[in-house]
């Protein structure tokens, strides 16, 4: 279904305002559209990210790119901490071209015009949205922090996303935007005594026949490549290392294969906003996986793979919601076809 344009969006959209919002409208609507999104919503305030370690040199050159199109946040925005204490890093023995790349970013931002807070904690920098109020923000503990504690309304977006908010004041409306996506749908009872903040976290941390499966089309293109499964929910961020495509994440069992090339997996992503550039970072790096099959594909990872194509020219289709369970359909090795444009997949078993 088609986003339905104000005629201001529409604006943005064809080329109005400048090449940046033009571009940050055509990433939002790529990403709004397949998950069902029918129109925008106006935000108020961005929590986006300018941290190296997170963002890698792809992020560094894409708030390059929005910054050298003249692009400027139209609305308040503050960032995640970044990669280097600006003031000592020498003394303290960071490596100068990491150094060197933080510093581009913050250049970058600055010229966006963005508030540079260099925060977890936007609400703690002034940026305070009212109950009811609609935002874009990163940062996850600062997304339930919005959401439960000041009444905000907010979805966990993306690094490479809350940019281009921040450039449109706009982002699309789906998910935690709707009043009745935002009552509790499970209810969890911890017989114990008291639990420590470090209680709280882990919990939380763990709360050749061929088959047609049929899904949901999120992201466009078809390809065909060997299933790496993992029955654990991925993180991308410092979980899979994109110099050379291997999962590192030792809490999974898939830890030390590669996802370079393969037609990856997984229930669904979790961690941090900025997974979607470290997906990016693996693009840019020669190794991205060919496609990402999930139970519930979230908008990280979506975003991830648009901003691939978007950015490097990289098609990675996205398929989820399938007819069957594919965490226990497909195995490791078997040989997958994703056909992206219209949600099938296609599964030849390897030979036992």
């Amino acid at each position: 279904m088609a986003l339905k344009l104000t005629a201001y969006e529409q604006e943005m959209l064809d080329g109005k305002f400048g090449e940046a919002k033009q571009l940050a409208m055509k990433i939002m609507v790529k990403i709004g559209e397949p998950l069902g999104a029918e129109e925008f919503v106006e935000v108020v305030s961005v929590q986006a990210m300018a941290h190296f370690g997170s963002l890698h040199i792809a992020g560094r050159d894409y708030l390059g790119k929005l910054a050298c199109m003249g692009g400027k946040c139209c609305v308040p925005t503050t960032q995640d901490p970044a990669s280097i204490p600006f003031d000592t890093w020498e003394e303290m023995g960071y490596d100068k071209e990491y150094a060197e790349n933080q510093m581009k970013l913050c250049d970058s931002i600055m010229k966006l015009g963005e508030y540079h807070a260099w925060s977890c904690t936007p609400y703690v920098q002034g940026s305070v949205p009212r109950l009811g109020q609609n935002v874009a923000w990163a940062e996850s503990s600062a997304v339930s922090y919005a959401n439960s504690v000041l009444g905000a309304r907010t979805n966990r977006t993306p690094a490479g996303l809350a940019v281009c908010a921040a450039l449109t004041g706009r982002i699309p409306k789906f998910g935690l935007y709707f009043p009745e996506n935002r009552k509790a749908q499970v209810k969890v009872n911890i017989d114990a005594g008291p639990l420590s903040d470090l209680d709280y976290n882990k919990e939380g941390n763990e709360m050749a026949e061929k088959i047609i499966l049929k899904g949901r089309a999120l992201a466009p293109g078809v390809t065909e490549g060997e299933a790496l499964v993992s029955k654990e929910s991925l993180v991308w961020s410092h979980g899979v290392n994109p110099p050379t495509g291997k999962i590192v994440d030792v809490r999974v069992a898939v830890c030390g294969e590669c996802v370079k090339d393969k037609v990856l997996v997984y229930p669904l992503g979790k961690g941090s906003t900025a997974s979607a550039t470290w997906i990016l970072e693996n693009t840019r790096c020669g190794n991205a996986p060919k496609a990402f099959i999930n139970r519930e594909t979230e908008l990280i990872i979506l975003s991830g793979a648009v901003l691939s194509t978007e950015l490097y020219g990289v098609t990675i289709p996205v398929v989820d919601r399938l007819d069957q369970d594919p965490i226990e359909v497909i195995e490791t090795g078997d040989w997958v076809r994703v056909d992206g444009d219209h949600g099938i997949v296609e599964v030849t078993k390897k030979e036992k």
